[in-house]
This record gives C-alpha cells, structure tokens and sequence, in this order.
C-alpha cells in the first residue's frame, strides 16, 4: 500500500486494511484521517476487488469531499476507471437520492441567503424584525434547522433565540411558506430523504444494493436524521467505517450527536475498533498540554496521543490587564513573528463568541495588518442593538437623519403613534420637524419628540465613548433592552455585553465621524475582503475546527467566555462540549500557541478559565 503524500503508520495500515463489517476509527486532531479514508478506498477495489460504485464516502462540507476526491486521484495506482466511487456531502448524496426517486430540481432549492431573506420577510410581517438581524438570526436559524436535524415532531423544544410561542410561530410559517412554493432547504434534503427510506422499500433496497460500503468522515459531527438515514441504507451489511473524534464533537447547538460514536460499538457488536494515536501536527508540548484539558471530560474514548514533533515551546499563558490590552498585545506579537519571517497567512486569532473580535478588528485595522473573518463577520458591528446606537450616533450627524428617526424613534418606547410616523415619511423635510407640526399629535407625544430632538443635538456635541452612554443611561436605552429581554424572556446578559462591546470599541475614537467611517471601512473589508493576499485568520473556536496554523491565539480565556456563562455548573454535558472546544482550539496549533487571560472585561473583575487550571505545562 503505496502513498502519494507519507507512509502510513502501523494504525493507520489497520485501518486502511479494514474489509468488512463495522469499523470505528478513533481519529484524533493531525492523526491522518483523510489519508486513511483515500487509502482505504483504494484498498477496497485493489485487494478486494470491490466495485468502485458500490462504495460512497460522505463528509461536511463540499471543501472537504473535494479535497478528498483529489487525493484519491493523486494516489500511486489509481485510474480513471476508478471515478465511480462517490464523494460527496450528506445533502449533495441525499440530493441526487431525491431527484431520482422524487424527481426533486435543483432551482427549487432555498440557499441559505434565501432562507435568511425568507425568514426576515416572516419576523417582519409578524413585527419582530429585530430577530432579523445579525447573530440574533444566526441564532434563530441555528435553532430552526436543530428541530429537522433532531427530527423533533412534539413541540417540547425550548428556544434560546426568541420566546416560545414566537419561535412556533416562525417555524409554522416557514413550512406554510416552503410548502406554498413547493421549496425545500438544506434540512429537508435530509429528512425527506430519511422518510423516502421509510416508505419506499424498493427506493431503500436499491440503494442497499448500489452502495454496499459506505465511510463516513468526521462521524463525531453527525445528527440524528443524518445517522438514521445513513443506518437504513447500511443494513443489512453494515459495512459501515466511521472515522471521527468524540473529542471533536462541538455542534451540539445545531444537532450533533455527541454521543454517536460512544453508542456505535453498542450498536453494531462486531465493531472494530482502531485508534490512531501519532499526531503529526503540534509539538509535544502543545499536544501534551491539550490531552490534559481533554482528559478532564469523562464521557469519552481514553487516548493517548503521541506527537512526532519535537518538544517545541510550552503554551504561552499570558496574564493581561483587559481586552483593549488583550487586543493590543496580540497585535505587538504578530509584527514580532512577522520581523522573524513568520507570514500573515500562518497566524490565526481564534474566540469564543464573535462579539469578541471587534477589539482585534479594530487595532488590526489602526495598525494595517491584514485579516480575514472566517464565516463572516455576523459581530457586534452586524447586531440590532449596535444598529440601534449607530442610528442614534449618526441621526446626530444628520447623516440618513429620516431612514435612522425612524429606527429609534420608539427605542426606547416614547409611544410615538404609527400615524404621525407615517404621515411624517411623506415629506422630503426633517422627520421630527414634520412631526411636532402635525395637528393630530398629542401634548405628550410633542413632549417626547422635543426632548429626542434635544437629545440627538446634545450627542452630535460630545465624542463616541460620551454619546454612547449618553444613549445608554440618559435617554434609556439600557432599561428598553432590559425591559424587552424580560418581555422575550430572553437572557439578558448577553445583549447587555454588546453595549458593554459598543462602548469599548467607541472608546478608541476621537469624534463621531471618525468612529462612523470606521465603522463602514470595517463592513467594506468585510463585504469586499482585502487586496492582500495574505492575512491573519480571525474566527470563532467553532470555526477553527480541521484547520491548522503555525501560530495560534486565543483571547478571552476567562470562565464566562471558555466555559461560556450560558453552560449551566450542573449540566455535565455542556460543560464537556465547551472543553471539547478549547481542546480543538489548542489542537490547531503546531509551532506556538498564546492563551491571553484578561483580568477584567468591561471594567469588572473576570476569572481566569477554569480549563487553564487542568492544563498541565509539558516538562
């Protein structure tokens, strides 16, 4: 068994060995595992002479069956008579199942812009266009498509991203709208292909017969109407080879199964069982230090992974005032490395949550260092609440002064009438203006108009730091997100620390319009991405997984953050998710991994995290 890329390691011949039945492949961060897949491919039609069409490898992301695809055609032996294996993605392989038995067209499908443009036209006509809006519709849709993922048919689910009846109300909505259009999305192709297996036996026993060895990538990211419906078409052969890391599971927020590679070997009694145990991406000491944060979850696979790296340098624990400072010595270090010819492209800054990037974004942007958001930006900068305050900042200015009265001009609630602010659009003039002119306003709405008025004057004077609190104390805006978190019952912490965000980033900037065309640079490299061909990656922890970099930085290493405050102590599963993820975050790393610990955010004192104390500094 030759290969194009390194030779393959005791384990990984193993499993590249595998014929039939059930086989787990503990595959942990820089094991190899794309390389035993292809290899193992290869093997099947070679030595035991398996039919290239009878075998289908499934992975994520189109990215990654490609790359797979690639590789399997640049191994020693291959050739093009080879080309009927598939790769694809779960929706791509249940795509072409349903436009072959359902006669399911491409242009009928809802992308997710679509589904995002759906969804906001639905909150809108049902006046809750606020959850339209950034990470609040991030949020919402992460929700919507966990309910088809888990194949949840009782109305037993309790939202985080808007109130109950609300969120029951959007999905109905959805459906009606889906069914109207004769539409499906992502979600459907998986579920509809799920119920395609369950009443069409003939469908089912075709595809028994057409893909007899199936190979699953990255197992540990799987849901339950994926797993379903990739057991009815396995059986009754199974040969099934699943090839992930339970350390690895993360998306438990959008239907991953955590538990589905701990249960497989329960499932399939004469499983084989392979672990892969040589990393051949971090140092020892990055690796070392990993495996003793991981070690702390107990509802996993013990490993013991072994570096083929050198020692190299332990994880720089670095102890910091705040996260202006945080910011601002992760810019020092990255021109540091540079000056040692580290490039860009080989350093990535990784968080937690993404309101945590705009400090980096803005003393990236101050300083000329080049970045890249991975996923979007979807931040602080992208939320209804900073719109809200922008529209406040820039109504001062009289800059889109009628476009940005109207956003505010209920927020918090004057009791404004929707007749006066109708009839005020229908004149090119200032809206307030028109206004306190109309004969059928009230002594009180005339009252509150005139202090907006005021207010908004008041603001133009000050710099961004002042007028954001200004708006956040004075003229109440705090108390509105208060008050409309409690109504929502909503948590309203998180919403509180985008203000918190808001302030901070402001902060660093002198007058309002400088902070305002700051603001709009940011969105344009965002939308139009950068003329340079080399950054820094900045990207959530989630995000950051199956990728590599010589140097990575992770921020805001406080319990709050990494655990996240919204893991509650008691929930044993969510907190071995959140330390799942700062495993993967340290795991990306293979020459030099800083972890900054600010002492406060936002002017509070701030733990450092507790996954700091189980890490173990290689000697």
């Amino acid at each position: 068994m030759k290969n194009s890329f390194f030779p393959l390691n005791d384990e990984q011949k193993r499993a590249v060995g595998h014929h039939e039945g059930p086989c787990l492949v503990l595959a942990g961060p820089g094991t190899g595992k794309t390389t035993i897949i292809v290899n193992r491919v290869l093997n099947l039609i070679k030595k035991y002479k398996v039919e290239p069409e009878n075998i289908l490898v499934v992975t994520f992301t189109k990215a990654a069956a490609e790359e797979m695809h690639k590789r399997f055609m640049l191994l020693e032996g291959y050739t093009n008579t080879y080309n009927q294996v598939t790769f694809g993605t779960f929706h791509s392989v249940f795509f072409k199942i349903l436009k072959q038995y359902k006669n399911y067209k491409i242009e009928y499908l809802i992308n997710e812009n679509e589904k995002k443009s759906v969804i906001k036209s639905i909150l809108n006509n049902m006046g809750l266009g606020f959850y339209g809006e950034g990470q609040a519709l991030e949020d919402l849709l992460n929700e919507l498509a966990y309910i088809e993922n888990m194949l949840i048919t009782e109305r037993k689910f309790l939202p985080l991203s808007c109130g109950y009846s609300e969120f029951w109300a959007i999905y109905d909505q959805y459906k009606k709208y889906k069914v109207k259009a004769n539409k499906f999305d992502f979600e459907d192709m998986v579920t509809h292909c799920y119920k395609l297996m369950i009443d069409n036996s003939q469908a089912l026993h075709s595809l028994r017969m057409k893909y007899k060895y199936i190979l699953i990538d990255e197992f540990q990211d799987i849901n339950k109407s994926q797993l379903e419906t990739i057991f009815l078409i396995a059986d009754p052969l199974n040969n099934l080879f699943i090839v992930g890391d339970d350390d690895q599971s993360i998306y438990k927020f959008r239907g991953s199964d955590s538990k589905a590679m701990l249960r497989f070997p329960n499932q399939y009694k004469n499983t084989t069982v392979i672990t892969l145990k040589t990393n051949y991406r971090s140092s020892k000491a990055i690796l070392n230090s990993a495996m003793c944060v991981i070690n702390n979850n107990s509802e996993r696979y013990e490993k013991n992974l072994i570096a083929c790296n050198g020692l190299g340098n332990n994880p720089y624990i670095v102890p910091i005032q705040d996260n202006e400072q945080e910011a601002q010595a992760v810019v020092l270090r990255i021109k540091e490395l540079l000056k040692n010819g580290m490039d860009y492209s080989e350093m990535a800054v990784l968080f937690r949550t993404r309101i945590q990037s705009s400090a980096i974004i803005d003393n990236f942007i101050l300083n000329r260092i080049p970045y890249t958001c991975s996923g979007g930006l979807s931040s602080v900068y992208n939320h209804w609440i900073n719109n809200d305050i922008i529209g406040y900042l820039k109504a001062s200015h009289n800059i889109d002064r009628n476009n940005n009265i109207y956003r505010i001009i209920n927020k918090p609630y004057r009791k404004i009438s929707k007749n006066i602010i109708a009839n005020s659009m229908m004149y090119d003039k200032d809206m307030l203006d028109v206004m306190l002119m109309q004969n059928s306003i009230e002594m009180y709405e005339k009252k509150k108009l005139k202090k907006l008025k005021s207010s908004l004057d008041k603001i133009k004077t000050m710099n961004p730091g002042e007028g954001i609190s200004y708006i956040r104390y004075y003229i109440g805006y705090e108390d509105y997100i208060r008050q409309w978190a409690d109504k929502k019952n909503i948590k309203v912490k998180p919403l509180l620390e985008i203000m918190d965000e808001i302030s901070a980033s402001a902060d660093r900037f002198g007058n309002i319009p400088e902070y305002l065309r700051h603001l709009n640079l940011v969105k344009k490299i965002e939308y139009e991405g950068l003329k340079e061909k080399s950054s820094v990656k900045i990207m959530t922890m989630h995000k950051a997984k199956g990728l590599e970099f010589k140097t990575v930085f992770i921020i805001g290493a406080n319990d709050g953050l990494t655990p996240y405050y919204l893991t509650n102590d008691y929930d044993k599963g969510l907190l071995e998710e959140e330390r799942r993820l700062f495993y993967v975050s340290m795991t990306r790393a293979k020459e030099q991994l800083y972890i900054y610990v600010p002492k406060y955010r936002y002017g509070k004192r701030a733990k450092p995290s507790r996954f700091l104390d189980e890490m173990v500094i290689y000697n």
